[in-house]
């Protein structure tokens, strides 16, 4: 029977994408979890919160200096290299006192 293992990943823990990440990725799918739920993957405030953005259009750059690109691989990569599916929040009602 096909089923979904998900686990949630807090991105701003995981590190700078790809280097930090790649380690991750092999562990998830080696215990045996074929999707990946973040945290939103955008810009954070001055609290630190995945869940108070500061830049809702643009990716963290604590973790994907890259933006679109490294988020791109990432995906390519999680699929293709590790058999995974990626989930993550979208939170666009959740903004930091700070924009960017």
């Amino acid at each position: 029977m096909a089923a979904l293992s998900i686990i949630s990943v807090l991105s701003k823990f995981v590190g700078k994408y790809p280097t930090d990440w790649q380690k991750h990725l092999r562990g998830i799918s080696e215990r045996g979890y074929n999707m990946i739920h973040f945290t939103p993957l955008q810009g954070r405030g001055h609290s630190n919160s995945p869940y108070s953005i500061a830049d809702q259009l643009g990716w963290d750059p604590e973790c994907f200096p890259g933006g679109e690109k490294d988020i791109a691989k990432l995906v390519d990569v999680m699929e293709k290299e590790h058999g995974l599916l990626g989930l993550t929040d979208v939170v666009w009602n959740h903004r930091s006192e700070e924009r960017r």
